[in-house]
């Protein structure tokens, strides 16, 4: 099967533009009819692009030069209405791509997705317009499941910390608990030690004497 020359034109200019690991398996974009490409003949496609088709893509070129400042201003001056012309909502989309954040690439999908439905556009705008389609839709994933997973970084760090701090307050109640078993047993020992002290003390009987005293009457044996 031959590859229209426009897909090998834009591969590498959105690659160059594609976050790592974006991805893009989660969106099946919708082919061509038959009754679109019929239009357009095989030699044609590979040897040269129609005037339409080479404007858009300088203005593709043109726009992925621009700065987040240029691009905000010049999306300030586009007004997106169900009469705009292909090329005009064309632009706005790829202006939103260039804002490289999650509701631009939402609003540039969506437009695109609107411009894919007009019957007007050849076989070689409308592959076009799918292409980027798909790298829009591409980095909404890759953006989606980069929040998913930093938020199931985030809830895992919000458990260990949760289990650290039960961790801690338990290790702090056995402290405790120790701290008290010691201050009771030093207590008993202490009142064990002055019950002893009581108890085995000798207690004292004053000592009588072993002389005899004579009496008046009685005559003292010499």
């Amino acid at each position: 099967m031959r590859i229209p020359a426009i897909t090998l034109v834009l591969i590498p200019v959105l690659l160059s533009g594609c976050q790592p690991g974006s991805g893009g398996a989660l969106l099946r974009i919708p082919l061509i009819t038959k009754a679109q490409t019929s239009t357009v003949q095989p030699d044609v496609i590979g040897t040269a692009l129609d005037g339409d088709l080479e404007r858009w893509l300088s203005e593709v070129s043109r726009l992925m030069t621009l700065t987040e400042e240029q691009v905000q201003a010049e999306l300030q001056q586009s007004v997106t209405t169900k009469a705009d012309p292909p090329e005009q909502l064309f632009r706005y989309a790829l202006l939103n791509q260039q804002l490289k954040d999650w509701l631009g690439w939402i609003r540039a999908r969506d437009s695109l997705e609107k411009l894919a439905a007009n019957p007007e556009l050849s076989a070689s705008l409308l592959a076009l317009v799918r292409l980027l389609q798909f790298h829009n839709q591409s980095m909404i994933n890759a953006e989606a499941r980069q929040s998913r997973l930093l938020s199931a970084i985030q809830e895992q760090d919000r458990i260990q910390q949760q289990h650290m701090a039960e961790l801690q307050l338990r290790q702090d109640q056995v402290l405790e608990l120790s701290n008290k078993i010691e201050a009771l047993t030093n207590l008993e020992k202490s009142m064990s030690i002055r019950r002893a002290l009581t108890t085995d003390t000798p207690k004292t009987t004053p000592k009588t004497s072993s002389k005899t005293t004579a009496t008046p009457n009685e005559p003292v044996n010499d």
